[in-house]
């Protein structure tokens, strides 16, 4: 008993700092636990909980995709994705590309004014390759605003 007294008389600093370094490791290893292994919520964090209220079915992109085609049309999809509706058409060598972006914003305004309200609209509209020198575009118009973004539509040449 009597080394354990001299022990914690000698290097009582010692002890009270190994005790210091020992609790600051555990508040790490918490910290870090709770950081990288934290509760499981969805990647898209709380952006996505007026979705649930107002899910995008499937009756509506085919909706969506009933009034995008047309017999110049070669394909149509609609996914989506968290709060964005991705809509890609490819449209053959016929289409100019103003009739298509045209296409493509009238199918926006005939969707239902409640997924207008709560989802951002993505689109890519692309011309077949293989005819002409095809175009592609890109136009996205998000939730809170009024009009479409639309990229460069500066044609493909073939060969890229």
């Amino acid at each position: 008993m009597n080394k354990i007294k001299n022990l914690w008389k000698e290097n009582r600093v010692m002890f009270v700092l190994a005790i210091v370094v020992i609790i600051c490791i555990f508040i790490i290893m918490g910290v870090m636990f709770k950081y990288f292994f934290g509760t499981s919520k969805s990647s898209y964090g709380d952006r996505l909980n007026d979705i649930s209220s107002l899910p995008f079915e499937e009756v509506d992109k085919n909706k969506m995709m009933d009034s995008i085609r047309s017999e110049h049309t070669l394909n149509v999809s609609v996914d989506v994705k968290g709060k964005i509706i991705y809509v890609v058409a490819v449209f053959d060598g016929t289409v100019s590309l103003i009739d298509a972006q045209n296409k493509l914003v009238d199918a926006y305004q005939e969707m239902d004014g409640k997924y207008k309200k709560l989802y951002d609209f993505n689109v890519t509209v692309s011309q077949d390759a293989s005819t002409v020198d095809a175009y592609t575009l890109m136009g996205a118009k998000n939730a809170s605003s009024d009009n479409f973004i639309w990229s460069n539509n500066s044609p493909i040449e073939n060969g890229e």
